[in-house]
């Protein structure tokens, strides 16, 4: 367990080399603020970015071809051959496929698609609510100045 524990600890660090680099790649090229929220933007952008890249690979050039053999065969022009091959390896691997079609039929069971940015349904439908009854207090209110407020 201590192994597993320094393997992991290991693949953090290089993680984090990786990221910096391309941080520090970036600042070559652009003049940024050094604050460490600037640095926050920078890596979630593009790790936004490399995802949409490994799904365009995924559905355009793994899914075209039926075996591995094609697909090792047919490697894109933009990625080098080493790291298609360890791809193709990912997304033939049984438990990444197990996932995926577990994560296929839980999407298919739902009944709204969502599509309202980071936030969740629910918190936008509390936040229209909430909304909603703010707009009710501020007519309330305008009644009061307008009228003054009624005995009974």
């Amino acid at each position: 367990q201590l192994e597993e524990q320094r393997a992991l600890i290991a693949a953090v660090d290089e993680a984090l080399a990786a990221k910096l680099a391309n941080v520090e790649l970036l600042a070559e090229k652009f003049t940024l603020p050094k604050d460490l929220h600037v640095l926050g933007v920078i890596v979630r952008q593009l790790r936004s970015h490399f995802n949409s890249w490994r799904y365009d690979l995924h559905r355009f050039h793994y899914k075209k071809y039926k075996t591995d053999e094609q697909r090792r065969a047919h490697c894109p022009a933009d990625i080098d051959p080493d790291h298609w091959n360890w791809l193709i390896d990912y997304w033939s691997n049984p438990q990444f496929k197990r996932i995926s079609e577990a994560n296929k039929a839980n999407r298919s069971k739902q009944t709204m698609v969502a599509r309202v940015g980071t936030k969740s349904i629910a918190r936008n439908l509390i936040e229209m609510v909430q909304s909603l009854w703010r707009e009710e207090e501020l007519e309330d209110n305008d009644f009061v100045s307008k009228y003054g407020r009624y005995r009974s």
